[in-house]
């Protein structure tokens, strides 16, 4: 069904009489003064005494990078009320940061913010668009973005939204089209207000010219848009195939003292996925399901979405009831072996509530003893240190959303239960 053209209500500017390049930008600019997107981050494009700030631009642009603007906006809020300048930023450890970055996902981000406002801290804040794409974490798009729209200099950014209303207004297909609508940005190009410019296109995308259902004749550009003009402006650009996601399986477990007060957590090394933050121990994922141990009560399997993963993990908690029943043979007091001699990197029972790191010799049993090559802990002993975190202060230490589905999984059915509290 081809659609019907509608007179745009918003069009102010004679098209076609017009060079296309300022037509374009002027269609732009004067429909985001009109219907531009509050964000706390943002200037407003009437209030012409206030700068923007290049310290609030880059967090918002950090945070942005594969992730809604309504899901940013109270991460953004938080964030800068406890890091409100770049030196409390720099100044603050990369757990305060992790903490506050829990739940918004793509932790790597926040490990290049930190190192990135460190740098800053002695350099300066870069002045120009190289200077941005030499920190860590920041990218041609990124650098561009704060460049336009934090420091008024013409630069060329271009998102997934971007990409959108360049690709159905020109008709860009084809096996090269991302690469050619980076080239018709650079021509498109607006010769003032690079900033209102840029966010305009992004406002477009994410309002209008959506990926399902297009606003059409609420668009500025809609007289002009080849994609509109074939009546099925949703079929551009082209879709870009995934590779369907792979799935794994491993196991976590839970592990409480016997006062039911603190849970066993250590922190997940640097080089790994979600490294940095705290985890439960567990078995490394693989792409077949494990044996199930024994002695643990079990707790359901939850399923976790990465990029490019299907997590299943099954999750098991040790009240400490099982050890008082079973006796379940321990090295040292340090170990724990199960029924299957599967070596598990808990529970440390023996250990004081208190936060310390274990001693020295985990290390060496942990290349001592025959392990399964499904743990972790066969190659990275650092997995065998941890802590015994109060529960009433796990809020304090940070855990990607994996780990708080986990625990809040574990600590449900087994309140429940009535085996914890």
């Amino acid at each position: 069904m081809v659609m019907q053209r509608t007179a745009n209500p918003l069009k102010s500017v004679q098209f076609r009489s017009r060079p296309l390049k300022k037509a374009f930008a002027e269609h732009m600019l004067r429909w985001y003064d009109q219907n531009q997107r509050t964000f706390p981050w943002r200037i407003a494009p009437n209030d012409h005494e206030t700068a923007p700030s290049p310290y609030r631009t880059w967090i918002s642009e950090m945070m942005l990078q594969q992730t809604g603007a309504s899901t940013v906006v109270p991460y953004f809020h938080q964030f800068i009320q406890t890091f409100p300048t770049l030196d409390h930023l720099a100044q603050a450890s990369i757990d305060q940061v992790l903490v506050l970055w829990q739940g918004l996902g793509y932790y790597r981000r926040a490990h290049h913010l930190h190192k990135a406002a460190k740098i800053m801290a002695h350099q300066g804040i870069p002045q120009s668009y190289e200077g941005w794409l030499a920190l860590p974490g920041i990218g041609p798009y990124t650098a561009a973005a704060i460049t336009c729209i934090a420091q008024n200099q013409p630069a060329v950014a271009v998102d997934g939204n971007i990409r959108r209303v360049f690709s159905r207004y020109f008709g860009m297909d084809g096996p090269d089209w991302i690469k050619n609508v980076w080239k018709k940005a650079e021509e498109q190009l607006a010769d003032t207000r690079w900033g209102d410019y840029t966010q305009a296109l992004m406002d477009l995308g994410a309002g209008v010219c959506k990926t399902k259902n297009p606003a059409c004749i609420e668009c500025p550009l809609v007289d002009q848009c080849h994609a509109f003009s074939t009546g099925t402006p949703t079929k551009w650009p082209t879709k870009i195939v995934k590779n369907q996601k792979k799935k794994q399986f491993g196991h976590v477990y839970v592990i409480f003292d016997d006062q039911k007060e603190h849970v066993f957590m250590h922190v997940t090394p640097a080089q790994d996925l979600l490294g940095g933050l705290w985890r439960f121990p567990g078995s490394i994922w693989a792409l077949q399901p494990s044996p199930d141990p024994t002695g643990y009560d079990f707790s359901g399997t939850l399923v976790h979405l990465f990029t490019h993963i299907t997590l299943h993990l099954k999750i098991w908690v040790d009240t400490g009831s099982y050890r008082n029943k079973n006796g379940r043979p321990y090295d040292g007091d340090t170990h724990c072996i199960d029924d299957a001699s599967i070596l598990l990197s808990h529970p440390f029972k023996a250990m004081a509530h208190c936060d310390m790191a274990l001693p020295a010799q985990t290390k060496e049993y942990s290349h001592t003893t025959g392990l399964s090559p499904q743990l972790s802990i066969s190659e990275d002993y650092e997995n065998t240190w941890g802590r015994w975190i109060p529960l009433n202060r796990i809020h304090e230490y940070p855990l990607s959303r994996l780990m708080q589905n986990v625990l809040n999984q574990a600590h449900a059915s087994f309140v429940s239960s009535g085996i914890i509290e």
